[in-house]
Formats: C-alpha cells, structure tokens, sequence
C-alpha cells in the first residue's frame, strides 16, 4: 500500500538554506559535535544508542557564557564553537526561537532552558542577561543549601512537565548538595506523525539479524512510497519526511548485517551532508522496525576524552557567572527517550490518496532488519535534533489503532542536558 501526500517531499538540505551565516555556523558546530559524541558512545555500548546532541550542545552553550581562560578555549574546541561570545549567544538564540517557532503547527517541537540559583547567591547580571535574551533561560532561585532533596525534586518535576512525562527523575538522589550553587536545564520534545504513515495492518512480525548472529523476532513496519534514497558505498540512506516537511528521519543502513561499525567509523557531519546531496526521489520498499529506547549516561568522561577537562575540576574558570574562580561542573547527565511506531494523524491521512502499487521494475528495498544509525533532523536549520543506533530493537508498548485516520501520532521524544555546579572549597560529588 502507498499513501502519499498531494506534493512532493523537500529536500532535507533546501529549507536550511536561507539561514543567516553565524546560525549557520552554530549548526555546523552542534553537527560535528554530534557525531564527535556518537563515536564516543558508539565504542562504549554495544548496545542500543539514543541522545539529543543539541540538548547536550545548548547547555554547554549556556555554560561557555560564564567560561573564560583555557576552560573557555577546551569548550570551544569541543563544541566546534567558531564565532566570538558577542555573536555566538546571539546565534544560538536565533536557533533556539527557530525551533520554537509557532508556525511549525503540523507536530510539536518545544525547546525549554532554565537556571536553578542558589538563593541570594551574587550571579553576575551579564551571566543572567546573556541567558535570559537570548535562551529564555529565567533564574528560578532556590535553596540547595537548606534544603538540597526539596530542590532536586522541583527541578525533576520541571523536567517531566516539559517533556510530557517522558523523562522523570533525571537528577539521581545525592546528585544535589548543599555544595550546590547553580544547575542549568535544557530539555527538547518532539512529537511527530508522519508525511506517509504506515499502515499497521502492514506490519509484519520478523527476524531482526544482530552483529552478534543471533535474531530475535519482531514487528517489521512496511509501506511503499516516494522517498529520497541512495545507495551508496556499503550503505542505503533512506530519508523519512514528517508531516510539513521541515523534520525528517534519517536512517543509514549497512549493506550487511555486521557492517555497522564500519560505517559508523565513516560518519562524520561532512559525510552525512554529502548522503543528503545526493539523495533522490523514487519509490522505496521500506521495512522499519517499530522500536523504543531509553538512555541515561553521564557526560564528564566522554566529554574530557574529547578535550574538555578542566571545567569538571578545581581547575575550571567559570568566573564569568560570579566573578571568581571558585565554580566548577560536579554533575553533567543526559536522558533520552524515543518511541517509534506506525501511527499517523487524521490531518496526514486527508492529504494523502491510498493507491495500489503497479511497476514493471521492482523498486528498491530499504529493510532495516540489522543494526542500523539513524537521526532526526530539522531540515530548516539543518541541526541534528536527535542520533542514535538501533542494535536489538525493543518494540514500542503503545497500543496500535488500526485506523491510519487515528489521532495517535508518532511520538519521538528526547532530553536533556543538565549540569550541576559546585564550589571549589567542597569536596566534589562523585
């Protein structure tokens, strides 16, 4: 079965086109960064793989507005930040009032910051000014001295609200002391259906080949329709538009079921861009597996393996939020939730016409029933919202209405970065 829409999908790379060129650059930042943290990630775990690079990318951003000295430069170096403080903020904030455009109405994509002060603490007003315009980062004081538990719960319920309930309790118990002074949040929701919906009366059940060699049964989602796909050296890249065209997934998919790490070894944002440019549309088998994943890791280790080290020690000089060097980042978590199914929305379905599938040549088959990378893009800046690696699939628990008119959307949700500050005088939380 097809189910197409009346015109043809946009191409990933034409919408970010018209972005100003220090956007640009904060985007050619997050993408290299992205891929920098996925190697890190990919040769730690086997397994499942699933974050939010932007999530991680903007929280850092925030920090580096109070960073200075070597601590600044190692930030900089990591997170490929190319502009000087005056425009980067600037920029990131450009970003970030892009995705959170409220004429992107055919899914919701929302980005949320905010600061958690220690109350009565002598933040210095650039600090605060410079996140407040351009993160809409607001102060909301607390009191992590008195009161640390208290505080901790607050923060996680302002993380679970942000993110429809998806992420809970992502500051560990102990993970707020009284040593803390400040934790900076960011959180990214995507709710998306998508541009051609699956039809669950399609979806198969089937083996999934691991790398290992083992399968496991599960279900296989199937339509056939027009896509941007290539074939390229040892891997297909298949391009999955979401309703409005301005989000797509992206998966790549090894031509052979223990080739992943090998592409993974190739991949790079410069890699990925010249996939997307040479994409093209035609009509595609496509087999998806319908999946969900959860991640929860810390970030200190991976992000000194790639230069970023003294700001996670009494080394650190982040004097530009208080005007001494007495801060330093205790705490840097991540957590990130995904959820993958055939669902679609009435407003999808009324676009589309349902046609039988007649060809005298067979079209190309995308059938991700091995370990593949996958990412969703915002095809209007370009940046990577999301990147992970299917290994086994878990199959998403979500019931499935088998009308594809269903109000039940696909749900690809993710968070978030956090950092938690502590003062030099006090032992470090481990």
């Amino acid at each position: 079965m097809l189910v197409a829409a009346e015109t043809e999908p946009v191409c990933a790379s034409s919408l970010a086109d018209g972005i100003s060129a220090n956007v640009r650059s904060v985007v050619d930042g997050n993408n290299q960064f992205a891929f920098d943290l996925y190697a890190q990630l990919a040769s730690q775990r086997p397994d499942n793989v699933f974050f939010s690079p932007y999530s991680i990318f903007t929280a850092f951003g925030m920090l580096y507005a109070g960073a200075a000295g070597a601590t600044a430069a190692q930030m900089a170096d990591v997170l490929h930040f190319e502009l000087p403080q005056e425009q980067l903020h600037p920029a990131m904030g450009e970003l970030v009032r892009s995705l959170n455009d409220e004429n992107r109405a055919e899914y919701r994509l929302a980005v949320a910051n905010r600061l958690w002060g220690q109350q009565d603490y002598p933040f210095l007003d650039s600090f605060l000014g410079t996140l407040a315009e351009q993160y809409a980062a607001a102060l909301e004081p607390s009191d992590f001295i008195d009161q640390p538990a208290i505080s901790r719960e607050i923060i996680n319920n302002w993380v679970a609200e942000q993110t429809e309930q998806k992420i809970r309790d992502l500051l560990p118990e102990g993970s707020v002391s009284p040593a803390t002074r400040l934790v900076l949040t960011n959180a990214i929701y995507f709710l998306g259906n998508w541009r051609y919906q699956f039809d669950p009366k399609q979806t198969l059940t089937a083996p999934f080949h691991m790398a290992d060699g083992q399968s496991r049964t599960i279900p296989l989602m199937h339509q056939v329709a027009e896509l941007r796909y290539g074939h390229f050296d040892q891997v297909q890249v298949l391009e999955l538009p979401y309703a409005g065209d301005e989000l797509s997934f992206i998966a790549l998919l090894p031509d052979v079921v223990d080739g992943l790490a090998a592409v993974e070894a190739d991949l790079s944002a410069e890699r990925l861009d010249e996939y997307l440019e040479q994409l093209a549309l035609q009509k595609v088998g496509v087999y998806l597996p319908r999946f969900e994943i959860t991640s929860d890791f810390r970030l200190r280790d991976m992000l000194a393996a790639l230069g970023m080290q003294d700001v996670f020690t009494t080394a650190a000089d982040l004097s530009g939020i208080d005007g001494r060097r007495d801060l330093y980042v205790s705490q840097a978590v991540h957590k990130a939730f995904i959820d993958l199914d055939e669902s679609g929305t009435e407003a999808a379905a009324a676009t589309g016409i349902v046609v039988e599938i007649t060809s005298i040549h067979d079209p190309p088959t995308f059938r991700a029933d091995h370990p593949f990378t996958f990412l969703i893009r915002d095809n209007v800046t370009g940046s990577i919202l999301f990147l992970g690696r299917v290994a086994e699939p878990v199959a998403s628990t979500r019931a499935i209405v088998p009308e594809p008119s269903s109000i039940t959307l696909l749900a690809v949700l993710g968070l978030l970065g956090t950092i938690v500050f502590g003062r030099h005088r006090v032992h470090r939380l481990v």
